[in-house]
Parts: structure tokens; C-alpha cells; sequence
């Protein structure tokens, strides 16, 4: 492999990828939370501790991907916004499930 190709995997394609999963990850489980925060017996611990962990989920994913690397720090942060839009996409215009 070249070093260019290694250069666009390791700080394009990889960091992009992962940014999309991380995103969809994250922004699922804000759309998972919110259904289902007023159905538990105590909403303000659960929302406290789904934020912690996606949040965890998140920087953690972030870190490991990028490495310190500026460009493939923007890659990954441009593919959480790709995942929310995905995640959008899917969420919006949804009808209410009685229950």
C-alpha cells in the first residue's frame, strides 16, 4: 500500500466510518431515552446516566479513532453528523405506538 492510500485510510475512510457508527450509536440511544424516559420510576437518574454513558460511548470512540490526528478528528466528527441525519431520517414523520 502506498503511504497516500495509507494516508486516506488511516485519516479518511476508517475515522469516517466510525464516526457514522458512533453517531448512530449515540444519537439512537438519545432517541431510545426519550420514549422511554417517562415510562421508569425515576426519569431523572435514567436520563443522567444514559447521557453519561452515551457520552462515554462517544469521546471514547472519538479518541481511539483519531488518535490525536486533527484531520481524522474532523473525518469522525463529520461522520456523527451523518449518523444523526441517518438517525433523523429514520425518527421523523414516525407515528405515536399506543401502548
Amino acid at each position: 500500500m502506498t503511504v497516500g492510500a495509507r494516508f486516506f485510510w488511516e485519516n479518511g475512510l476508517v475515522p469516517l466510518a466510525a464516526g457514522v457508527g458512533l453517531g448512530l450509536a449515540y444519537f439512537a440511544g438519545l432517541w431510545w431515552t426519550s420514549r422511554r424516559v417517562a415510562q421508569v420510576r425515576w426519569p431523572g437518574p435514567f436520563f443522567v446516566v444514559s447521557f453519561a454513558l452515551r457520552l462515554a460511548l462517544l469521546l471514547g470512540g472519538v479518541w481511539l479513532v483519531a488518535g490525536g490526528r486533527l484531520m481524522a478528528t474532523g473525518m469522525c466528527l463529520a461522520g456523527i453528523l451523518i449518523g444523526r441525519r441517518l438517525v433523523l431520517a429514520r425518527v421523523v414523520g414516525r407515528p405515536e405506538q399506543a401502548g
